[in-house]
């Protein structure tokens, strides 16, 4: 235990001391401690390491090769494994207790993250529309197309739900590749951070969320939109929990969307340089981009740029301070 707390506590002050100052380094390894603590107590103890161990099914402890590719990435660890023996089942009794929440604005699925659900859904009205969610942990997002007045709501999730509902279809994965649904709407809030981790009982992929974003392109219809959000601060893979997203992979994670709107995103531009242990999860309303032949020409010649502003760089700071640096999201 007290290797952790010497390793949190150099480790703090050598990437952040220089621009956080005393206090702010402080406040950091407290934060960073109080995390450790509740991966300690909320993590598998060591008998359940080595029952894990002989579960096939079970997502792996040590983390995967390919997860390790970017050095300049921090990675916290904390196991979970949430695949479940029964499957999320919403009952027609649950959607009207929470229909009548969201109507009296007491519902409290995410917390106060739910306040920018109802703004965005008041802005891009789904009545009459189709939407899919990906993703289901509870009775959430799709619940709350419905109540929009979505005509029909596909869920997706590795882990097939049961949703009593007469406008809500439910899909495995396996179902959703070869069912040529298109809608006009999607949602993945807090969903596909998790992808590819294994933590759900998907398959491990270091890349498994960067696919999904693709996919997700092929799966709404022109003009359509996609309520999105994952956690955003500094850059950090949180294993197998989830991913952080900052000015290296959230830009990854864009690609081919453009962000037409915003709600409850805090501005202040060292949100995607920020401690990953107080990361934000804001609400974006994205489109598929469709850029133009000058576009595209435009947006090379900006990378050509970045990428000799970053060999710059490399040769004034040297290595090691390099990776301390964060490269401006595009």
């Amino acid at each position: 235990m007290w290797k952790a707390l010497v390793y949190v506590v150099s480790d703090s002050f050598r990437v952040y001391f220089r621009s956080e100052g005393i206090a702010g380094t402080l406040g950091i390894i407290y934060r960073r401690l109080a995390y450790r603590v509740k991966q300690y107590f909320h993590g598998p103890c060591h008998f359940m390491k080595l029952k894990l161990a002989g579960d096939r099914g079970a997502p792996p402890y040590r983390i995967p090769r390919g997860f390790r590719a970017d050095k300049t990435v921090p990675i916290i660890r904390w196991y979970l494994d949430d695949r479940v023996s029964a499957p999320v089942h919403n009952t027609q009794e649950t959607y009207d207790r929470v229909f009548t929440q969201l109507s009296d604005r007491t519902f409290k699925y995410y917390g106060k993250d739910v306040l920018s659900f109802y703004d965005a859904l008041a802005r891009y009205g789904l009545k009459g529309k189709t939407a899919l969610v990906f993703g289901l942990a509870g009775c959430n997002c799709e619940a709350m197309a419905v109540w929009s007045g979505a005509e029909r709501v596909y869920v997706v999730d590795y882990n097939k739900p049961i949703c009593e509902h007469d406008r809500i279809t439910v899909m495995s994965m396996d179902e959703f590749r070869s069912s040529g649904v298109q809608v006009d709407a999607a949602f993945s809030f807090s969903s596909f951070e998790h992808d590819g981790l294994g933590r759900y009982g998907d398959p491990v992929s270091p890349d498994a969320d960067l696919r999904a974003m693709e996919n997700a392109r092929t799966v709404v219809k022109p003009g359509g939109i996609m309520f999105f959000g994952v956690p955003l601060g500094r850059d950090c893979l949180v294993w197998n929990a989830h991913r952080i997203y900052g000015r290296k992979r959230l830009p990854l994670m864009l690609n081919g969307w453009t962000v037409e709107d915003a709600y409850y995103f805090d501005d202040r531009d060292d949100i995607l340089d920020g401690d990953p242990y107080a990361h934000r999860q804001p609400l974006l309303v994205l489109r598929i981009e469709r850029p133009t032949a000058p576009a595209i020409t435009a947006r090379l010649k900006r990378e050509r740029e970045r990428e000799r502003e970053r060999e710059r760089e490399r040769e004034h700071f040297g290595a090691e301070d390099f990776v301390l640096r964060f490269e401006s999201a595009a």
